[in-house]
C-alpha cells in the first residue's frame, strides 16, 4: 500500500493506493467512495479490508478522503456534496492515469454510493458500479441521522440540541460532527430519482437491511438502461448503530465477499 496526497493545493486529498498483484493485473481501476459524517469512521476498517482483497484479485484500488474529511486538507466546515463530487472525479483521473487502467469501477457505501452516481453522471467512462445501501433522498437521510443522534443522546448523554444559529451561520450537529449550512442545503435538495443519465454499464445494488423500499429507485435505474442486479446480504449495519461502541470494530464480511466476487466475475 502506498499513501500520498493528490489534487491541487490548498485542497490536497489523502489517498491510499493498493496496487494489483503483478501476475494477475486485470487493468481495472477501482475507486472506493466512503460514506460521510460519523459513518466514515465506522466504515473505515471494512474499506481497508475490501481494498486489500480486491488488490489481491488483480485490481488497482484507491481509497481516499474527501476534502475536509479524514486526513485530507480542510476542516468540517469545508465539505459539501459539490466539492466531494469533484474530489471523486479527481480521484478517478488520478488512479486511471496512474495505473493506465482500461476499465473503471466505483464502489460506494451510503452517501459514498450517492456521490458515485453524481460523479458518474458527468462522465462516460464508468464501466461498473456497486451501490451499497445508497442514500437516494437527502431529507430521508437527515431524518435518519437525527434519529440516531437522539437515540445516542439518550444512551450516551450527548447534547440533544440539534440546530445551532449564530449571526453568520446555521448548521446541524450530529453525533459529534457538524453539518455546515451549505451541506445541509444540498442534503435537502438531494434526490437520485432526478438523475438523467446512466451512471455505469453494470450496477450492483447491495442491501443488508430491509428498512428501505428500493422499488422506485430500481425502476429509475432500469429506465436509465444499465444492467442492474440487486442482492441482499444479511450483516450488521455497523455505520448506522449510532454511538454503540459494541459495533465499532465489526466488519460486514458477507457484504465484502459479495462485492469482491461480483467485481471479480465482471472482469474475469
Amino acid at each position: 500500500m502506498e499513501t500520498f496526497y493528490f489534487g491541487d493545493p490548498p485542497k490536497l486529498m489523502y489517498g491510499a493506493y493498493h496496487p494489483a498483484r503483478e501476475f494477475n493485473d486485470r487493468g481495472v481501476a477501482v475507486i472506493l467512495c466512503y460514506p460521510v459524517i460519523n459513518e466514515y469512521l465506522r466504515a473505515h476498517r471494512a474499506f481497508v479490508r475490501i481494498a486489500t482483497q480486491l488488490a489481491a484479485e488483480g485490481f488497482h484500488v484507491l481509497r481516499f478522503d474527501y476534502f475536509g474529511c479524514g486526513d485530507s486538507y480542510g476542516d468540517d466546515n469545508d465539505g459539501n456534496l459539490s466539492e466531494w463530487t469533484e474530489n471523486l472525479e479527481t480521484a478517478i483521473e488520478e488512479l486511471k492515469h496512474g495505473c493506465d487502467a482500461s476499465h473503471i469501477c466505483l464502489i460506494g457505501l451510503r452517501m459514498g454510493a450517492t456521490l458515485a452516481m453524481l460523479a458518474a453522471e458527468k462522465r462516460n467512462d464508468i464501466d461498473s458500479m456497486v451501490l451499497w445501501e445508497p442514500i437516494v433522498n437527502g431529507d430521508e437521510y437527515l431524518r435518519e441521522v437525527k434519529r440516531f443522534h437522539l437515540e445516542s443522546a439518550v444512551i450516551e448523554g450527548l447534547p440533544k440540541t440539534e440546530k445551532s444559529h449564530s449571526d453568520s451561520e446555521s448548521h446541524l450537529d450530529i453525533l459529534g460532527f457538524r453539518i455546515p449550512e451549505l451541506l445541509l442545503e444540498q442534503f435537502h435538495e438531494l434526490d437520485l430519482l432526478s438523475t438523467k443519465k446512466s451512471p455505469a454499464k453494470r450496477i450492483l445494488l447491495l442491501e443488508n437491511s430491509d428498512d428501505y423500499d428500493r422499488r422506485e429507485f430500481i425502476r429509475h435505474l432500469q429506465d436509465l438502461n444499465p444492467e442492474v442486479e440487486k442482492e441482499f446480504v444479511s450483516c450488521p449495519s455497523i455505520w448506522l448503530e449510532g454511538d454503540n461502541e459494541s459495533y465499532a470494530g465489526l466488519v460486514p464480511v458477507n457484504a465484502l465477499e459479495k462485492i469482491v466476487s461480483w467485481v471479480a466475475a465482471k472482469y474475469s
